[in-house]
């Protein structure tokens, strides 16, 4: 099951394999910090190699800016797994934009693929999302 708005890109692959990524959000454990996370889910069958990046942006004047620990996954035969990206923002209030990349691989094929995804606020036209 998704969250609600989460971007996720499906293609044709033998293990039926979808990349998803949530809204950058206030992390229900640590209540300090914005967090991501990236859910690769297959439903046909266990991918024999994947892998799975995410990295969490704030928005600045210039652009977008590259903030806190990249989440970062690996492993074999699995039919899911979830890398987790966060920041603390001491306060300050910000648009999030998240980016998990993909790649799952059995045999001599090998997929790869980006999903985006931004915080609500920036979606709906809305004020920053502040985190304190």
């Amino acid at each position: 099951m998704l969250s609600e708005g989460a971007a996720w890109a499906k293609g044709a692959n033998p293990w039926g394999c979808g990349a998803n990524v949530d809204h950058p959000h206030k992390s229900h454990q640590n209540h300090r910090a914005v967090n991501v996370h990236a859910d690769l889910k297959c439903s046909t069958g266990k991918v024999p190699r994947f892998s799975i990046h995410v990295t969490l942006y704030r928005s600045r004047w210039w652009g977008w800016e590259k903030i806190g620990k990249t989440g970062y996954v690996s492993g074999h035969n699995k039919y899911k797994a979830r890398a987790v990206a966060n920041w603390e923002p001491h306060g300050a209030c910000h648009h999030y934009k998240a980016v998990g990349e993909f790649m799952i691989a059995g045999g001599s094929k090998k997929i790869t693929s980006t999903v985006f995804n931004y915080n609500k606020e920036k979606i709906e036209g809305k004020g920053e999302l502040c985190v304190k």
